[in-house]
């Protein structure tokens, strides 16, 4: 009876090893799917967070097409605050501020009383305007 009861003992404990084994296994497949899951999700936000900022550049970029697609003549007096006989002529995103009948040391005094930068114009495409 002894032998008989060692014997069933012995069996059962072989099958809760094994059923240990087996939680034990899926607990590591789930701490894995865990993590694979925390990632895809970090991934996902990673990607939204990208979307969004380029939503933001797509729609800045329209606005600024929408707004320069077209030629315009701004007043001078609004962007330093001082009188100039002149205008600011702006096509697509440039901006470019000329002077009527006005000589190169002329213009670069202007720019330099209004605090502004003078650039030499390379661009032929540029020159047409």
């Amino acid at each position: 009876m002894l032998l008989i009861l060692a014997s069933q003992y012995s069996g059962n404990q072989h099958a809760l090893q094994k059923t240990l084994n087996n939680l034990i296994q899926q607990y590591h497949t789930l701490q894995k799917n865990n993590s694979l899951m925390k990632e895809m999700l970090s991934n996902k936000s990673k990607e939204l967070d990208d979307l969004k900022h380029q939503k933001k550049l797509d729609s800045s970029n329209r606005e600024q097409n929408r707004f320069c697609g077209e030629t315009k003549v701004l007043d001078f007096i609004q962007f330093t605050g001082k009188y100039v006989d002149g205008y600011w002529f702006c096509f697509g995103i440039k901006c470019y501020f000329m002077m009527d009948n006005t000589h190169w040391s002329g213009c670069k005094q202007t720019c330099w009383d209004c605090s502004l930068s003078l650039l030499k114009i390379d661009n032929d495409d540029e020159l047409v305007l």
